[in-house]
């Protein structure tokens, strides 16, 4: 959680958007609002497809993201969320932060 803040600051002093994403009553709309930020909270089937089409409708031109923690083994028969976001999301600048 300590990473998730420190990037959150890190993000708060440029015009990017941060992408929060979390169990529901983890604090991810506590968080959003100390670093500055509106929390939106979106639903959709398909979470990369919500997303992508938030991002294109507030015309955010630089969105951060964490990297997935998902094992490699899980990577071979789906690409992890991250991976597509960076797929729909060509015409922006995405900036995926994170350890492995």
């Amino acid at each position: 959680m300590r990473a998730a803040v420190d990037l959150a600051v890190c993000v708060a002093a440029t015009d990017a958007a941060l992408l929060i994403r979390g169990e529901s009553g983890t604090g991810k709309g506590v968080l959003a609002r100390q670093v500055g930020g509106v929390p939106v909270e979106r639903k959709g089937a398909d979470f990369t497809a919500t997303v992508a089409d938030y991002v294109r409708r507030r015309a955010i031109t630089h969105l951060v993201v964490g990297r997935s923690r998902r094992p490699w083994h899980a990577r071979l028969f789906r690409p992890s969320p991250t991976e597509s976001l960076l797929r729909r999301l060509t015409a922006i600048d995405v900036t995926v932060c994170g350890d492995g």
